[in-house]
């Protein structure tokens, strides 16, 4: 679950961004 978690982290950032 920790590849997971920042995975998605990663796309919120981007989108953020």
């Amino acid at each position: 679950n920790y590849i997971s978690i920042p995975s998605r982290a990663s796309a919120i950032l981007r989108q953020l961004q």
